[in-house]
C-alpha cells in the first residue's frame, strides 16, 4: 500500500500552513511495467531520485490520495483558479503518470498542478524534502542572489567563489536553466511574481542539490565571472554530511 503525500495542516493565529511529505512504503505493488521500481521510500539511502523509475501504480494512488486530502482539508481552495481548471490539471497529470516516472519528475508535475491554487501554504517543499530525505547525503550547499535578471555568488562554503561573483553555470545548469526549474517549486501567492522570483532563487540550491545525487570525491564545475570581468572555472568539492555540520556550527 501507498502512503503518498502527508498532508498536514495546523492553524495558527487564523492561519493555515501545509507541508508536503513525499513517502512510499516498502511494501510493493504489482505493475505491468519492468523498468520501474515496484516500491520506493524516501528514507532509504540508496533510492535515486533522480535515475530510479516509479511503476505508475504507485504513482497514481499517491496522486489520487493527494486529491482527496486537499479537498478534505484545504478551507477555500479555488480563490484563484476554478474547480474546471484544477481537475482539468489533475487529469493530465494521471495521463503523464500511465508511465514510469522519477521521483523528480513526478515532483514537478504535482508542484506544477498545486501551483493553480496560488496559496503560500501549498506547496512541494524542496527545503523540506532535501533535508528529510537527503540529510545523510553528500551535498555541494550553495546561495544565489539575483540582480537585474544575472545571478551572484551570496554564500558558497569557505568563500570558494567569492561573494559577488556572476554565477554563469553549475555543472549542466546554467543559472538561467536552474532559476527556471526552481520556479516550478516556488510557492505564489495570488499573482505575487516578484516574490515567487526572489523565493525561487532562494531555492536554487535545494533543487540542484536534490537534482543530484552525489558520492565521495564527486565534484562540481562553476563557472563565474569576477569583478574585473575575467570568467573563471572553479572545481568544487560535494561535502559529507559530517563536514557541513562542522562547517554551519562554526
Amino acid at each position: 500500500m501507498c502512503r503518498g503525500f502527508l498532508f498536514l495542516w495546523q492553524k495558527k493565529s487564523l492561519l493555515f500552513y501545509s507541508f508536503l511529505f513525499f513517502l512510499f512504503s516498502a511494501n510493493p505493488i504489482f505493475s505491468q511495467f519492468d523498468n520501474c521500481a515496484e516500491s520506493f521510500s524516501l528514507k532509504k539511502k540508496e533510492s535515486n531520485i533522480n535515475e530510479q523509475k516509479i511503476c505508475p501504480d504507485l504513482l497514481q494512488k499517491d496522486l489520487s490520495e493527494l486529491y482527496d486530502k486537499i479537498d478534505e482539508a484545504h478551507p477555500n481552495p479555488f480563490v484563484f483558479c476554478s474547480k474546471k481548471a484544477w481537475d482539468e490539471k489533475y487529469q493530465l497529470i494521471v495521463e503523464e503518470c500511465k508511465k514510469p516516472k522519477t521521483f523528480f519528475e513526478f515532483s514537478k508535475l504535482i508542484a506544477s498542478w498545486l501551483s493553480l491554487l496560488q496559496d503560500s501554504h501549498t506547496s512541494l517543499d524542496p527545503d523540506l524534502m532535501l533535508w528529510e530525505f537527503k540529510k545523510h547525503h553528500y551535498m555541494f550547499p550553495f546561495m544565489l542572489s539575483r540582480i537585474n535578471k544575472k545571478f551572484y555568488a551570496k554564500h558558497f562554503i569557505n568563500e570558494l567563489i567569492p561573494h559577488g561573483n556572476e554565477i554563469l553555470s553549475i555543472n549542466e545548469f546554467s543559472a538561467d536553466s536552474l532559476f527556471n526549474l526552481s520556479l516550478c517549486f516556488a510557492i505564489k501567492e495570488g499573482e505575487s511574481y516578484t516574490a515567487q522570483q526572489s523565493y525561487a532563487t532562494y531555492l536554487m540550491g535545494f533543487v540542484y542539490n536534490l537534482c543530484n545525487n552525489f558520492h565521495y570525491n564527486d565534484t562540481i564545475v562553476i563557472k563565474h565571472q569576477d569583478i574585473n570581468g575575467d570568467t573563471l572555472t572553479s572545481i568544487l568539492p560535494s561535502y559529507s554530511p559530517r563536514e557541513r555540520k562542522r562547517y554551519f556550527n562554526k
